[in-house]
């Protein structure tokens, strides 16, 4: 049956609404002049844990997708989606006991999100180098003939390389080619007239 606050709750709530228990365990409240010591770490801290779950959720989303919830690990090795997490909320007793003193408990999880943080840091920035890598990648196979490899392009046969001669292999942007045409052989004194030519088009 429903106590006096969660009617009243659920008369300001729009119609439709459903409500789920968050059920928390008995915690050791301590002293009065133990709460209000704590009044205003707590009010700190709620700020910057609120920063790293926001964090965290924009990550889990931009990695996912937007329609796509990310999944949550509440224990090592076992996932559950988002949404599942938070209706189905369960204090995690054997991380944070609930006979430690509130002190106690806020150390633990300030220090367990502080790692949360770190890791996400961490995670974020391999993430960022293997990105750029795969652009990287992306633009020599795909993109013009100045950024990208050009070992898929050269023939063998068109390498000369002896004691008297070498092959050089110029990138030249497609409105310069007949001027590159009409002076290359100018370019250094030991070229072979007429040797030049279309190797590969430019995109």
């Amino acid at each position: 049956e429903m106590d006096t606050h969660e009617k009243e709750l659920r008369n300001r709530l729009p119609g439709g609404t459903t409500m789920y228990d968050v059920r928390l365990p008995a915690l050791k409240v301590g002293t009065l002049d133990s709460l209000l010591s704590l009044s205003d770490d707590l009010s700190r801290l709620d700020h910057t844990l609120s920063g790293v779950a926001s964090k965290v959720a924009r990550v889990a989303f931009d990695s996912r997708g937007k329609n796509s919830l990310p999944m949550i690990e509440p224990r090592h090795g076992e996932q559950v989606p988002a949404e599942t997490y938070l209706c189905e909320f369960e204090w995690a007793e054997e991380l944070f006991r609930p006979t430690l003193k509130l002190a106690e408990l806020i150390e633990f999880i300030t220090k367990a999100v502080a790692e949360a943080d770190d890791r996400l840091r961490s995670e974020m920035a391999e993430f960022q180098t293997v990105r750029n890598e795969i652009s990287s990648m992306q633009r020599k196979e795909s993109g013009n003939l100045g950024a990208r490899s050009l070992y898929d392009l050269v023939n063998p046969d068109d390498v000369i390389s002896t004691e008297n001669f070498k092959s050089l292999f110029v990138v030249v942007p497609t409105h310069a080619i007949g001027l590159f045409e009409e002076s290359y052989e100018n370019m250094v004194m030991q070229n072979v007239a007429l040797s030049g030519g279309p190797n590969a088009p430019d995109r």
